[in-house]
């Protein structure tokens, strides 16, 4: 579960740091022949030789799963829908749709309002993603001294959602009137909230998830994929003089969540109760059972 944890923590991290690194390319102007290398292109090139080495990574490091049959794809869906692990697909996907809206408006509304440029915004992602790590840090902490994951997701949502409302306050008259001080701080509290309780999420819907990971593991990485063009859709709109859509979606969507946590999350949780209960069986049976051989 924490291997779990700290992989979905890592790939929202992510998101926030890409940005930030357009300060290492910020005033890089190569050229070899026709093709050339600069912040715009690098874009493109950066994500593809990164696509390059996750590929080779794979190719050479990665077993190729047993496949599943009909049965168990039945199984798959029974499961998704008992154990509550649908919750943990819309919390994935209203997180990303959250991140990639932020994303999207704050470098061209800091730019507009504040005249920043591509290396002071860089250093603003590079603030905010060291807000990813801080948040994530502390939903490890948190889990690490027991608490329960539920009361992590829940008390994590309730900040969210406290911090989208007051974001959506502050831009109901954006792009041209805003109080960018109030956006860049609530910004800042609603990423660290939602990485507080993303890992805690990606680890339960693990659990719930039990030994369906392949199938349902994709499905999760749709409804997380899902939500960034949603989120930049969103955004862009409210560049463009239309913010009504994204001032509803940001707590909106936080709001239909959190009563969904408290209808189903008991399940959730004790999904993850019995898949840690079986782990510590499995364990004191490997132990006893290597006892015996000696």
């Amino acid at each position: 579960a924490r291997i779990e944890s700290l992989q979905k923590v890592v790939q929202l991290s992510g998101l926030a740091l890409g940005p930030a690194m357009n300060a290492l390319v910020c005033d890089l102007d190569l050229r070899f022949g026709d093709l050339q290398v600069n912040p715009l292109t690098c874009a493109g090139f950066v994500p593809g030789l990164l696509s390059l080495l996750m590929l080779l990574a794979f190719a050479c490091g990665v077993e190729e799963p047993a496949p599943a049959s009909p049965e168990r794809k039945r199984e798959s869906g029974r499961r998704l829908l008992s154990s509550g692990g649908w919750l943990c697909l819309w919390v994935g996907f209203h997180t990303n749709l959250q991140i990639s809206a932020v994303d999207t408006m704050l470098a061209p509304l800091t730019a507009r309002h504040f005249g920043w440029t591509l290396l002071q915004n860089s250093i603003m992602f590079a603030m905010l993603a060291l807000v990813c790590f801080s948040g994530a840090l502390a939903g490890l902490v948190a889990t690490r001294c027991g608490a329960p994951s539920m009361c992590i997701m829940k008390a994590g949502s309730f900040v969210n959602l406290v911090s989208s409302i007051v974001a959506a306050i502050a831009l109901r008259a954006a792009p041209g009137t805003i109080s960018m001080a109030t956006l860049l701080a609530v910004s800042g509290v609603s990423i660290w909230s939602m990485l507080f309780y993303a890992g805690t999420a990606g680890a339960m819907y693990q659990q719930a998830c039990g030994d369906s990971q392949g199938l349902l593991g994709a499905l999760y990485a749709m409804a997380f994929a899902f939500g960034r063009p949603i989120g930049a859709v969103l955004g862009g709109c409210m560049l463009n003089g239309h913010p009504l859509p994204l001032c509803i979606a940001l707590p909106g969507c936080v709001a239909i969540s959190i009563p969904l946590q408290f209808l189903f999350g008991h399940r959730l949780q004790n999904a993850e109760n019995q898949a840690f209960l079986a782990h510590e069986n499995s364990e004191r049976c490997d132990g006893d059972g290597a006892a015996e051989s000696n």
